[in-house]
């Protein structure tokens, strides 16, 4: 964002009104600008920030509050024609363009600049749009000339306009690339507050949020279990990671247990206090976790907590991310059996056969791949 700097307002010595902007149009037609022996000091078709660099040189140069502004080398009818309101306020305060120059300084404009945008005119927030002074397009720079305003709307207006019937449907559908895409092949589907985030990450797969903690997070999905444990939700390296769903895991189908994995971060991050149900008196004032996929909303209560860890494949041991999906009731019972065996106390939540589970999963550096569970169970929202 920068402030433009108009050269040429007519000088006042009236505090408190508003400056009158003499176009640049008018040093276009021929008018030239004049230091306080009436002698001409630059070029004044150059860019304005060099134009008010001159004048202001030349103002101190000269001790003077101000320059002149000499209308006269353009044609009286031309003037008459062209400036009209110029000639007016001019007159009003005294000066008659047609036989004397006008004193003028230069004065803040306005901002501009402050929204970046491609040359589409598009920002990089969905479906918003920025054209004229109000973006950072880098065509113009730090100079708005008046040609430039009309290019500005003519031009870039045209150019946005043509992206985004190309590329958006109505507001409230999703765009085509996204209804199109296999990932999302129920579009029809998809809650309405996440076709916007959808549109910035297509790994968008839900939200985990605990009431009065700091786990309020989308999660993420890929093919790839290893990828979001060092990329953050903008595809950027980053320590911290994200949250993310198990590659294996159906949200559509959908699959018995969804398993979230996030890192413990000692700066308290991502699953970072997920450890805190270790205590009974922290799991009963945080029994209930919120966890929306992008299809359906959910509530889910607290079930069990408990230590685990990774196990080498030739292991033959209860490895409760391999607990996905339950083909029957008898195996699904035979999860709940080994979990509540290891869970660190009685919650006296229970779940059957059909009951959609959540696993939260972190770090626990106490042990050689350690790992800290919270499993919950799916409740009617009250």
């Amino acid at each position: 964002v920068y402030i433009q700097i108009h050269p040429t307002t007519l000088y006042t010595q009236r505090k408190g009104e508003r400056s009158f902007l003499i176009s640049e149009s008018v040093r276009g037609e021929g008018a030239v600008l004049l230091d306080k022996n009436f002698k001409r000091f630059t070029d004044e078709l150059q860019p304005r920030d060099v134009v008010t660099a001159e004048i202001l040189k030349t103002m101190k140069r000269d001790g003077a509050a101000h320059v002149w502004l000499d209308m006269r080398p353009v044609p009286a009818e031309e003037l008459k024609s062209h400036f009209p309101g110029i000639v007016e306020r001019c007159a009003r305060e005294g000066y008659d363009v047609f036989s004397q120059p006008v004193p003028v300084v230069p004065a803040q404009h306005y901002f501009m600049g402050g929204v970046k945008s491609d040359l589409n005119g598009k920002t990089s927030m969905p479906r918003l749009y920025a054209v004229g002074e109000t973006c950072c397009n880098g065509v113009h720079g730090v100079n708005r000339l008046a040609s430039n305003s009309l290019l500005e709307s003519w031009l870039f207006a045209e150019c946005a306009a043509r992206d985004i019937a190309a590329n958006y449907s109505a507001t409230g559908e999703l765009p085509p690339e996204y209804a199109a895409n296999t990932d999302y092949s129920n579009p029809e589907k998809l809650l309405e507050e996440y076709k916007n985030l959808l549109i910035k990450n297509k790994k968008l797969i839900g939200w985990i949020k605990i009431d009065d903690t700091n786990i309020d997070y989308p999660v993420m999905q890929t093919t790839d279990n290893e990828y979001y444990l060092d990329h953050n939700t903008q595809q950027e390296r980053d320590i911290n990671g994200a949250i993310f769903m198990d590659k294996d895991c159906d949200v559509l189908k959908p699959s018995t247990n969804y398993i979230l994995y996030g890192h413990h971060m000692v700066n308290g991050k991502m699953f970072g206090k997920l450890y805190l149900y270790q205590k009974e008196s922290y799991y009963k004032e945080h029994q209930y976790i919120s966890f929306d996929t992008i299809y359906e909303k959910g509530t889910y209560q607290v079930m069990y907590v408990f230590p685990a860890k990774v196990h080498k494949e030739t292991e033959i041991v209860f490895k409760y991310y391999q607990f996905i999906d339950a083909n029957s009731a008898q195996e699904f019972d035979s999860y709940m059996q080994e979990m509540a065996d290891m869970s660190l106390y009685d919650t006296g939540v229970t779940a059957q056969y059909g009951d959609q589970l959540l696993t939260l999963s972190t770090c626990d550096n106490q042990s050689t791949e350690g790992r800290f569970v919270v499993v919950a169970k799916k409740i009617a929202k009250e």
